[in-house]
């Protein structure tokens, strides 16, 4: 029978949290689809891959204007080419690339231009609206998607570590 004091039945509810865990033949973090983000395993695979995409594409554009940007997006971008990207020490350079990105971006814009956008579907069918769209070159156009690709691989990135640090603190709450 459960304590009534409710740090025993915090307690009772992580031990039944944690079994119910464990006894998850799909692993710690599978969920409905319909109800919950995607499995864990799912969201740490395409960080990998986008990780290893976004290395060799940096690479591949010659990032960094000064003499110290190319080394330190190669240093910070190693790790995620060699399918590592949840390493400590990448924490730190995470802000420096996004920044090298950033500024490498600005050099490549041309200015702005009016296009039509679809804006949706109504009764007598699509619906355009005109929207001021900022025009780069080719390769600002290819650094614009790393930078996307980027900023999605930051978003997994940290949603792995979010649960990790939730499985862990699940854990931790198990053993009070």
């Amino acid at each position: 029978m459960a304590s009534r004091n409710p740090a025993g039945l915090l307690r009772a509810g992580c031990l039944r949290l944690v079994r119910g865990i464990s006894q998850n033949s799909g692993g710690p973090f599978m969920h409905d689809q319909k109800q919950s983000p995607p499995v864990i395993g799912n969201l740490a695979a395409e960080a990998v891959g986008l990780g290893r995409e976004i290395a060799r594409a940096a690479r591949r554009l010659d990032l960094g204007r000064t003499a110290h940007e190319p080394a330190i997006v190669a240093r910070y971008l190693a790790q995620s080419g060699e399918r590592r990207p949840f390493g400590p020490d990448l924490e730190v350079g995470l802000d420096a690339v996004a920044q090298v990105l950033g500024r490498e971006l600005e050099g490549e814009y041309l200015g702005q231009a009016w296009h039509s956008v679809l804006a949706g579907q109504d009764g007598d069918g699509p619906r355009y609206e005109a929207a001021e769209v900022m025009t780069y070159t080719e390769r600002g156009e290819e650094l614009l998607q790393l930078q996307r690709a980027y900023e999605r691989f930051r978003f997994l990135r940290e949603e792995v570590l979010d649960h990790l640090s939730a499985q862990h603190v699940l854990l931790e709450m198990s053993r009070v």
